[in-house]
């Protein structure tokens, strides 16, 4: 619409001239201003914008039906409604996908750690999407591998101690029996005067006691662990005569040092009963203890015996019904020492046939707390 007081102009034809005057007194427009406003005439409402045009002496005005930009309005909230819905419904969803995405992998881990505490052993799968996760995983899967580790060294070492009680208890008698007899053979050796078979016979009483002592520890001082070697090599010795001579060659501050129990004399003896015995002629014997830069001691049993035409895998060795001089005591102390300091604390096994066998072995020094 365009009027003034003079003149009026509309584009639809239901208004009349009348109408429009009354309607253009009614704006009461400021010059250069913009009038919105809800405004009936005509028996109708409608929403109502005008302008002063100063220039021209004119008032424009657009008048929009209010019964139809509600019905407008109604429509475009309802699409505006629908359209909210539809998006929370997704975020929702997304949200929904992205939690399990999050979680899932969280309740298979505690899903799979409470069959773990349960005794149902497994690992946890890779979680390759999260770097946290496979981290995680990787982790405890590690854990689990160490316990394993763990668990398998402290059952090896338990086998170890049960074998060799129930090898004890198979051919046990009475210790205390045992050393009355040898002391009674002892006492009558000495009241002939025959100071041979008394050394024989208190050497191997000692021998039997300390071997029995042994037993309920696992470790003792070199110096201790010598005696048991000197009265074991003295009977030997005692046996063979003159064909097998001893050197021993151990540092006066290495005898305070600490060393497992009973893993010399082994070594002492299978240099004995398959180097030496089988030899003809004399033989000579050196156990020998180097002390390393490194804060480790090497012992070695070193004897000019048959030696090994192959060098033997010890934990091949397997228990001989016919012989009962076989490598076993080897085998077993090469575990002993594996379980305690590692693998490579193993035993090592060098030689040239009837010239020289060297059985070796590493551990770290350390000073013996207390003797048996």
């Amino acid at each position: 619409m365009l009027f003034n007081r003079e003149f009026s102009l509309s584009t639809d034809s239901d208004f009349s001239g009348e109408d429009l005057q009354t309607l253009y007194s009614s704006l009461n427009t400021k010059k250069g201003s913009v009038l919105f406003k809800e405004q009936s005439f005509a028996g109708k409402d409608y929403f109502m914008a005008s302008q002063s045009l100063e220039r021209l002496g004119l008032t424009s005005a657009v008048a929009a039906p209010k019964e139809l930009l509600l019905e407008n309005l109604n429509s475009t909230l309802k699409s505006y409604l629908l359209v909210t819905l539809a998006v929370a419904l997704i975020a929702l969803f997304a949200a929904f996908i992205i939690s399990r995405a999050v979680t899932r992998p969280i309740d298979t881990m505690i899903l799979l750690i409470n069959e773990i505490s349960k005794g149902n052993r497994s690992s946890l799968p890779p979680e390759s999407f999260y770097q946290e996760f496979q981290v995680w995983a990787q982790s405890f899967n590690q854990m689990l591998l160490q316990l394993d580790t763990y668990y398998q060294d402290i059952y090896q070492q338990k086998l170890l101690i049960k074998n060799a009680e129930i090898r004890a208890l198979q051919s046990q008698m009475d210790p205390h029996f045992l050393f009355n007899v040898l002391n009674t053979i002892a006492w009558k050796a000495q009241m002939i005067d025959n100071e041979e078979i008394y050394e024989m016979v208190i050497s191997l009483g000692s021998l039997m006691k300390m071997n029995t002592l042994s037993r309920n520890h696992n470790f003792t001082s070199i110096s201790k662990e010598m005696e048991y070697v000197r009265l074991y090599v003295y009977l030997q010795q005692m046996r063979f005569e003159d064909k097998i001579s001893c050197d021993i060659q151990i540092p006066e501050q290495a005898l305070s040092c600490e060393i497992p129990c009973l893993s010399i004399q082994p070594l002492v003896e299978n240099a004995i009963v398959h180097g030496l015995e089988p030899k003809k002629g004399k033989g000579h014997l050196i156990i020998q203890i180097i002390e390393g830069d490194d804060q480790m001691l090497e012992i070695c049993i070193i004897d000019d015996g048959i030696g090994f035409e192959v060098i033997p895998d010890i934990q091949s060795i397997r228990h001989s019904e016919k012989d009962s001089h076989t490598h076993i005591g080897m085998k077993n102390l090469d575990k002993r020492l594996k379980l305690l300091y590692g693998s490579d604390s193993g035993i090592k096994i060098t030689s040239l046939p009837n010239k020289c066998t060297t059985v070796s072995f590493h551990i770290p020094r350390k000073e013996f707390s207390h003797d048996i």
